[in-house]
């Protein structure tokens, strides 16, 4: 079973107010990430995410905002896709432990300023939208998230969910139904929702081990698994 995560936004926790990022990564040292991460359609991305496993280098650098704290994981800016969080040694370490599979995530070390303890940019690619079941997922606008009742959307596949995406961006999630060869995964990223899903395996490695700035959201949205 995989669930929802989130990173805190308490300022006791982060350090910040913001509510947004810990930290700010080097623009100009992300240049060979950037073509395939930043400067790019979300479409070119997916295209061309398992490229990342190829790309090896360091010089990653970054600086922590002001009044901001050290937390096993930190969500950053700019955005990328594919890489949410930069996370800490300790979190890498639960990781290797459950040994997780390589395939799931890739490491990029970042020197961040006057921090001597290791970070790393983690990358988790994505399930692409086009891999969704849209006939058994349930998508709702956006501003119906507080609602008891919504209005889902009647949507029996990907072409007329991208159709309504361009009339409607702002689309919620219940629930995702995705090909069962995902169901065994450790780390989930999916294109059609910002949040990451963890297996329950993994949250209590990550739980017992007290991987600070971790949150385990109380509504989530519910996977479920086509059998091939």
């Amino acid at each position: 079973m995989l669930r929802q995560i989130d990173n805190s936004i308490e300022p006791e926790v982060i350090g910040v107010s913001n509510g947004v990022c810990q930290l700010e990564i080097d623009f100009n040292s992300l240049e060979m990430l950037r073509p395939v991460v930043i400067d790019c359609r979300v479409q070119d991305f997916i295209i061309n995410q398992n490229k990342i496993y190829g790309l090896n280098f360091g010089g990653i650098k970054g600086r922590l905002m002001p009044k901001a704290k050290l937390t096993d994981i930190m969500i950053f800016s700019p955005y990328m896709f594919g890489f949410k969080y930069v996370v800490s040694e300790k979190f890498i370490t639960c990781l290797r432990e459950l040994e997780v599979s390589e395939m799931e995530y890739n490491l990029f070390s970042i020197t961040l300023e006057g921090v001597t303890e290791n970070y790393y940019l983690l990358f988790i690619p994505w399930v692409a939208s086009e891999e969704v079941d849209f006939s058994k997922s349930m998508a709702y606008p956006d501003d119906e998230a507080q609602e008891e009742k919504k209005t889902y959307f009647k949507l029996k596949s990907y072409d007329e969910y991208d159709e309504l995406m361009d009339t409607n961006p702002f689309i919620s999630f219940d629930k995702i139904c995705l090909p069962e060869t995902y169901k065994k995964n450790d780390l989930l990223g999916v294109q059609a929702e910002v949040k990451l899903f963890f297996s329950n395996r993994l949250i209590k490695k990550l739980t017992d081990s007290s991987i600070s700035g971790l949150v385990i959201p109380e509504k989530q949205v519910e996977l479920c698994f086509n059998k091939s």
